[in-house]
């Protein structure tokens, strides 16, 4: 049953928020790595003397692995203080922010979580992209379908592919996920996470000095001209990517309903497909963040 405006208006972001799972600066990567396949989870704090000084993601540590490929310390060499970009730039919000402005927040630094402060200004919980998408999935169906929020540009490549050939294409267009599909048929998916088991080669030059133009739809020309010089090209899109079973939407579906998928399979994507069968586009936990907004 959707919220009166009542509810709506009384919704703030200290009502949503979770814990901040945290982790000391001077830890190292493979702990990193460990409690976000632990725990599934996409964001960990960065602390110093028990403060938090920063945030750190999957995709962060995913990037991290590629682009330093050549440096020849493992995982447990190397402090978790060497990921952070820019420490103690924090995105914060006040425990009583509206959830509209928590989602405007996000939008607006193209981030996906943002710190609540507490009534002593202390950082101890967070509000992610997930957190907000829970709220629509069960209390906004009706307002949209799909094919009216979701991306109609999608990223994709063949099972085929070579894994530099996915990361390349991440890298060019900024995104957290790469549909893999055959004969314009969504087959698999691809996020930073299925990358993680390759970081067992971590140490080793596995990661090509050149990605992609971006543009998804690359000829066998533009392939040819992309340099696999690593050492496991035998990896394939198809080693590593989510494919069974592989949830998608309908362009017709409520986009509530791909919203309570997404919290259901703890996924941040689903390809969407129309009554032909073809690949029209891909659905996002930043797409529904907009549709917040609208609504």
């Amino acid at each position: 049953m959707p919220l009166d405006e009542n509810e709506k208006i009384i919704l703030k972001a200290g009502d949503i928020s979770r814990p901040l799972i945290s982790i000391d600066q001077q830890k190292t990567l493979l702990d990193l790595r460990d409690i976000i396949l632990k725990y599934n989870i996409r964001r960990i704090g960065i602390s110093s003397n028990e403060k938090i000084i920063g945030i750190v993601t999957e995709k962060d540590l995913f990037n991290f692995l590629y682009m330093n490929s050549s440096d020849r310390r493992s995982l447990d060499e190397i402090p978790v203080m060497d990921l952070l970009k820019k420490p103690n730039e924090l995105i914060l919000v006040d425990k009583d922010a509206s959830i509209q402005f928590c989602a405007k927040s996000m939008l607006n630094n193209k981030i996906s979580s943002l710190l609540v402060t507490s009534d002593e200004d202390q950082i101890k919980d967070i509000i992610t992209k997930t957190d907000l998408v829970e709220i629509f999935a069960y209390h906004y169906s009706g307002f949209f379908s799909v094919k009216e929020c979701m991306t109609k540009k999608v990223v994709t490549a063949a099972p085929d592919d070579n894994i530099n050939l996915v990361y390349g294409l991440m890298h060019s267009h900024k995104i957290s996920r790469v549909v893999i599909a055959k004969d314009d048929f969504p087959v698999g998916i691809i996020t930073p996470k299925d990358f993680f088991p390759a970081s067992i080669f971590y140490g080793i030059n596995f990661a090509s000095n050149k990605f992609p133009s971006p543009n998804s739809h690359m000829n066998e020309d533009e392939k040819s001209k992309f340099k696999i010089s690593d050492i496991k090209s035998f990896l394939m899109s198809s080693d590593i990517m989510t494919a069974r079973p592989l949830l998608m939407m309908d362009e017709d579906d409520d986009v509530a309903e791909a919203a309570r998928i997404m919290i259901r399979h703890r996924i941040s994507g689903l390809p969407v497909i129309n009554s032909e069968m073809a690949l029209t586009g891909i659905v996002t936990k930043t797409d529904i963040i907009k549709t917040i907004i609208r609504i």
